[in-house]
């Protein structure tokens, strides 16, 4: 049995491909398995973070240009932390506007529904542009 209260810490840094999201899953995988997290919780968690490490692989790079992302989680008691940093195009995602999901359909813009449901798959969202790097941070409390 593990103690909860001993901060813990993984981290993958990985290439702006998708032929990268397998590891990206791995690395979810394993984090839910050693932080014991449960599968309501996790599924919030994975379906957040592939949104949005899909969006910086699609759009925080200029076309063909190879980058790096970083993902690293913490578990700190029973806050979930998990950061998403990549040194592409300055982008603050929790600037988005919320999107008019009663609007009709022929009146929404194309996208856009990815943050907004990221965000709502975690406890909190910060972003932070720190020395050359987009830093996205997720918290759920699990």
């Amino acid at each position: 049995m593990t103690d909860n209260n001993i901060k813990r810490h993984h981290k993958l840094v990985f290439r702006n491909e998708t032929g990268e999201l397998p590891r990206v899953e791995a690395f979810l995988d394993g984090i839910e398995s050693e932080f014991s997290i449960g599968a309501v919780a996790m599924n919030k968690i994975r379906l957040a973070v592939e949104e949005l490490v899909v969006n910086v692989i699609k759009y925080a790079y200029p076309e063909n240009i190879d980058g790096e992302i970083a993902l690293t989680a913490s578990l700190d008691g029973r806050m979930l932390t998990i950061e998403i940093a990549d040194c592409g195009v300055p982008f603050n995602p929790t600037a988005v506007a919320v999107p008019d999901t009663n609007a009709p359909l022929e009146e929404r813009p194309i996208g856009g529904l990815g943050i907004h449901l990221a965000k709502n798959m975690v406890d909190e969202m910060d972003y932070e542009y720190r020395d050359g790097y987009n830093v996205l941070s997720l918290k759920k409390l699990i």
